[in-house]
């Protein structure tokens, strides 16, 4: 024993072991949450749009248009991010893989699955 852990300091200190790095923790954010939490963005940026509607700084349809859009597109960006950095964490673009993508991407299509949906 004690002539193992000699070695494995000799074979370290000559650069021969890698040192250990614990895994990457994988987000557990599943895609409902993902969804849930992109609902409750896209009801804030409507709600939001309407106050301003009321307030008065937003006068024509246009500027309400346009920050809608604005607010549904950061919605979808901040929402749906939790998803790219659990492919990323699972797959990651050094070591991509179709299997492992494809296995990734269909886990998290039949987390979102939505009874009676077609």
């Amino acid at each position: 024993m004690r002539h193992s852990l000699i070695l494995f300091l000799v074979l370290a200190a000559a650069g021969c072991v890698a040192p250990y790095e614990p895994p990457k923790p994988v987000p557990v954010s599943t895609a409902k949450a993902v969804f849930a939490d992109y609902q409750r963005r896209y009801a804030a940026t409507l709600a939001g749009v309407a106050d301003r509607l009321e307030r008065g700084d937003i006068t024509t349809a246009q500027q309400a248009a346009d920050e809608i859009q604005a607010g549904i597109q950061a919605a979808r960006i901040a929402a749906f991010q939790p998803m790219g950095d659990r492919m990323n964490a699972a797959v990651g673009m050094e070591r991509w893989d179709v299997a492992k993508a494809a296995a990734v991407l269909r886990q998290m299509s039949q987390e979102i699955t939505v009874k009676g949906a077609p």
